[in-house]
């Protein structure tokens, strides 16, 4: 399966809620749905005579969403925890 972008999950998500869906809700890009669509995650409905785009989600596109996210490498190292500089006084003269 291919690791979806964070704009492909979250219109997959708003997909997974509503039957059909309006394009302008989805509020992705065409780039992103032609995605989703060669991935066979959504579907298209036929053309409305309003001429409005509809979507729904397929069922592969129901599995892509509930699998969990891969966690990214980490670019750089972590930060290393330093050594306390404030140093105990001497007990007081008495």
């Amino acid at each position: 399966m291919a690791e979806l972008t964070s704009n492909e999950r979250k219109a997959l998500c708003k997909l997974d809620i509503e039957t059909w869906e309006n394009k302008a809700q989805l509020y992705v890009g065409d780039k992103t749905i032609s995605h989703l669509l060669e991935l066979v995650y959504i579907e298209r409905m036929r053309a409305l005579p309003s001429g409005t785009e509809r979507f729904k989600i397929t069922r592969e596109g129901r599995t892509a969403i509930h699998e969990p996210v891969l966690a990214k490498p980490k670019k750089k190292p972590g930060l290393k925890t330093l050594a306390p500089r404030l140093t105990t006084l001497p007990p007081r003269l008495k």
